[in-house]
């Protein structure tokens, strides 16, 4: 039997830890099976901001009768949670209003108006705190803060799921356990998503003390991530969008149907008057009109635009080169013989003795104290 090459042997063996390959490809010589089981799965693109998801754990705590667990989400700050619809979200038309939205003045830039988004209005539309203690930042040289970086950075929502559905509530430090969990899945799967199917540092701060998580400033923490991610995304062309890209899109809803949000005077949070079934016919006329203000091209355009700026070749300059005799270099004499290379006319290379018309002449120097200092700074 033919031996498989070291190569193709070190790509079947990190494919197979990779992924999950049935067993019946793990011995195949060819690689034909291997390679239909790798094009076979799918890549997982994560729908980021999940208000479906953050709708289904509530759903699921109510169905278990976790009292207690209910409790306590309202005691730290989160019962908004409760009033979030199961609604898959539209990817196309959150891809519309990022790129509506204008970083540089917070300006969700749309048909019916621009809308000035800050943290009072995320505070307005989900029914999170906008005002309070701004969250702590990460010392790395607490052992507590980094005991707690090591425990949860790189931890699944999968694994913080299952704690928040089984975990007990006995004790005092149980609750801070949950808390802690919860907290986390709340703020990557919906007010501060990010792409990475695990925990990142940027997440951890938020955790560092949960004695009394209510009295933070959530708003202004999910506005400032929106703004990053809308940046992030807008910069570097990205599939999909962090941030809690549903606020915004509640925003934008809540403006088309009850005018300039300022004034508004529905009730608060206005979550509450957007159902999963409202919100999907919504969604489907705002497409199907295309209503939403499409900025897409003009950063394209200025994407690229900039693009080929920077790679424009510069004008190639004249190469000067200066010469010095070895006496000359020797006695620290500064009276050089420029040669000036360019081309001519016929873009034939020559070669010119002489000082250049554009060129300011470097005077010699009396004295050696400035033998050390390069020759452009002794340049008039």
């Amino acid at each position: 039997m033919q031996s498989k090459p070291k190569a193709a042997r070190k790509f079947h063996v990190a494919a197979v830890l990779r992924f999950n390959v049935p067993r019946q490809a793990r011995t195949c010589l060819d690689f034909d099976l291997l390679r239909k089981s790798l094009m076979g799965k799918k890549k997982l693109v994560e729908t980021r901001c999940s208000p479906s998801y953050i709708n289904g754990m509530v759903t699921h705590l109510k169905s278990i009768n976790a009292v207690e667990k209910l409790l306590e989400i309202d005691t730290i700050g989160f019962g908004f949670v409760k009033r979030i619809p199961k609604w898959l979200v539209k990817q196309s038309i959150m891809k519309q209003l990022a790129f509506a939205y204008d970083v540089d003045t917070n300006t969700l830039i749309v048909d019916v108006g621009n809308i000035r988004i800050n943290s009072e209005l995320i505070g307005k539309a989900l029914g999170i705190r906008d005002g309070g203690d701004f969250i702590p930042e990460l010392d790395k040289k607490n052992p507590d803060h980094r005991a707690i970086k090591a425990q949860f950075q790189k931890k699944t929502t999968t694994q913080l799921r299952d704690f928040v559905y089984s975990c007990p509530m006995d004790t005092e430090a149980q609750r801070a356990d949950f808390r802690r969990h919860f907290i986390l899945l709340v703020l990557k799967m919906f007010l501060c998503p990010t792409s990475q199917q695990t925990i990142s540092p940027w997440h951890i701060p938020p955790i560092l003390d949960v004695t009394n998580p209510s009295r933070f400033n959530w708003a202004h923490k999910t506005f400032k991530w929106l703004r990053l991610a809308i940046d992030k995304f807008q910069s570097k062309n990205h599939k999909t969008c962090g941030g809690c890209m549903f606020a915004l899109l509640l925003l934008y809803f809540q403006r088309l149907q009850h005018g300039s949000l300022e004034r508004c005077r529905e009730q608060e949070p206005w979550v509450i008057a957007w159902t999963a079934t409202e919100l999907e016919k919504k969604a489907a006329n705002v497409l199907a009109e295309g209503c939403i203000g499409d900025r897409k091209r003009g950063i394209k355009e200025s994407t690229s635009t900039k693009q080929s700026q920077r790679r424009a070749p510069k004008k190639r300059e004249a190469h000067k080169v200066i010469s010095f005799t070895y006496q000359e270099a020797r006695t620290g004499m500064r009276k050089k013989l420029l040669i000036i290379r360019g081309r001519s006319r016929d873009n034939s290379t020559a070669a010119h003795e002489g000082p250049s018309c554009n060129e300011r002449h470097v005077e010699p120097s009396e004295s050696d104290e400035d033998d050390d200092v390069p020759i452009a700074q002794r340049r008039r």
